[in-house]
């Protein structure tokens, strides 16, 4: 059975030839009469934008909804370009906030970008039913800025209410630089947390995601923190 992206490419296609020919063409018990010129303006316009949206944007027209994603043309903005997770996942929206003094790329389909936050320095992407999926953030400096002590009182803090840890960095000694990560599970919730002692503050993404996900999220955390940049200290 032909797919909705086939019909709809064949439908343009048709409607191109014509317009190209102008009409006066009978194929089998379909006959098309001659066209005045508007009309063939009109189906050659309406042809191109379907067989466009075909090539550019596939994923509109599949039937797995807000989980599929297009391979989308590949955007650059300050040395970030979009980042193809697998064939279906695509990181196709670049977003830069000068509140935050950042630049990160999404799944577009995936995720609805709240900015009403920036102000207070927080970016919140929400899935289709408005939950929360990841956070990025900028705060202050705490008064003590080791980052070693930072990460241990979070992990302190986060244990005393009943968040258990599946994943700590860095591991090695040798590793330690200006970041941590925190990543695990609380209920049936996982989370990553990442977060970078900057000059001026403390640059953060947080991730919180149903268990069920998670082969997802696998694929989708490390592709975006990848592609994160958080100005005056490089993610």
């Amino acid at each position: 059975m032909p797919t909705i992206l086939q019909i709809t490419f064949i439908v343009g296609l048709f409607l191109i030839i014509v317009a190209i020919f102008g009409g006066g063409i009978e194929v089998k018990e379909i006959k098309i009469p001659s066209l005045a010129p508007m009309p063939r303006i009109l189906s050659f316009v309406i042809g191109i934008v379907f067989v466009g949206l075909c090539i550019a944007f596939p994923g509109l027209f599949s039937p797995e909804g807000t989980m599929t994603f297009a391979k989308l043309k590949h955007d650059k903005v300050d040395n970030i370009e979009s980042a193809e997770i697998d064939s279906n996942i695509t990181l196709d929206k670049i977003h830069h906030s000068d509140d935050l003094r950042v630049t990160f790329a999404f799944p577009f389909k995936m995720f609805i970008l709240d900015t009403t936050e920036r102000k207070n320095g927080a970016l919140i992407l929400m899935d289709e039913d408005r939950h929360i999926r990841a956070k990025i953030t900028r705060r202050a400096l705490p008064d003590v800025t080791d980052v070693r002590i930072g990460r241990d009182r979070e992990r302190e803090a986060l244990e005393k209410v009943g968040y258990t840890f599946t994943y700590v960095a860095p591991e090695k000694e040798e590793n330690w630089r200006n970041w941590y990560v925190l990543s695990g599970l609380t209920n049936d919730t996982a989370f990553y947390f990442k977060r970078w002692y900057l000059a001026d503050g403390i640059g953060s993404i947080e991730f919180t995601f149903p268990v069920e996900l998670r082969p997802l999220y696998d694929k989708l955390i490390p592709a975006m923190v990848q592609q994160l940049s958080f100005g005056g200290c490089p993610a």
